[in-house]
């Protein structure tokens, strides 16, 4: 798994306020949205809640042939997180969109690959020779990278 998402029995047993809940969600949307360096994502098995939104909120995904982009919120009665509510149409369409977040529609890989959401799919058994590669990115100029990052939002 690249993540199985929340603890929703786990959160649902603390009496944590609503309040500072959405303060928790937001510091870590806002700290996504103002990275400064790439922010990539290698996704490599099924997505499912936080971490299908979280890669939607990254400069660059990849996943590999066995990821699966899973977001069971309305079945479970909650909300999309994450700002997946603009970050998916805005990636996917709305149409597509609509059917991943409403209908708990489970977007593989191939899928994800077609419609934009992920840039390319990574053959498992290669995972860890190209995530050695991604390193060389870690050279880019920080000042160039965050001003040309801001263009594309």
């Amino acid at each position: 798994y690249f993540t199985s998402g929340n603890d929703l029995k786990g959160s649902l047993s603390q009496e944590i306020p609503v309040k500072d809940s959405l303060n928790v969600v937001k510091t870590m949307i806002d700290a996504f949205i103002n990275y400064p360096k790439l922010l990539i994502a290698v996704v490599n098995g099924p997505a499912i809640g936080i971490g299908a939104t979280m890669a939607a909120l990254c400069d660059i995904v990849y996943a590999t042939n066995k990821a699966v982009f899973d977001t069971p919120f309305v079945k479970l009665g909650l909300c999309a997180e994450a700002a997946s509510s603009f970050t998916f149409p805005h990636a996917l369409g709305r149409s597509k969109a609509s059917e991943v977040l409403l209908l708990n529609y489970k977007l593989s890989a191939q899928e994800a690959y077609q419609f934009g959401f992920i840039s390319n799919i990574i053959p498992h058994s290669s995972l860890n020779k190209f995530i050695n590669n991604l390193h060389k990115h870690g050279t880019i100029p920080v000042k160039s990278l965050t001003r040309n990052k801001q263009l594309i939002m």
